[in-house]
Order: C-alpha cells, then sequence, then structure tokens
C-alpha cells in the first residue's frame, strides 16, 4: 500500500520535531548556537524545519540545505 503525504509527514513529524529541540524565533537559535560555541566548542547550524516551520539546530555540515539560515 503507498503512503500518502501526510503519513509521509506525520512520519516525519513525530521522529524528528517531537525529538528535537524548537526555537520559535532565529534569535532564540542564534542565541542557543553561541552558547553552545563558547561551553562545548561546537558550531551548530540552524535550518528553518519544513515540517514544523520552526528553527532547528544541527551539528551537520548543512551548506548545501535550502532551508540553512546560518
Amino acid at each position: 500500500m503507498k503512503k500518502s503525504k501526510l503519513d509521509n509527514w506525520v512520519k516525519r513529524f513525530s521522529t524528528g520535531c517531537l525529538n528535537k529541540k524548537v526555537y520559535k524565533t532565529l534569535g532564540a537559535a542564534k542565541q542557543m548556537a553561541k552558547n553552545v560555541l563558547k561551553k562545548n566548542n561546537v558550531i551548530l547550524h540552524c535550518y528553518v524545519c519544513p515540517d514544523c516551520f520552526n528553527y532547528h539546530l544541527t551539528k551537520k555540515n548543512i551548506k548545501n540545505w535550502k532551508n540553512k539560515i546560518f
């Protein structure tokens, strides 16, 4: 049975967004990335999530992601 677009979105959202820290504003995401860099010396990248439309941070190199902010 072929999965619908809604089924695919629900799976991505439930396994992704619900397990990630969500930042409602770009400023909050930037501040957290700065704090982590200062405290743990880890560079985080910010992107706009296409599923929840909020900001998430990742350690992955996302230079080619279309939703990348920084």
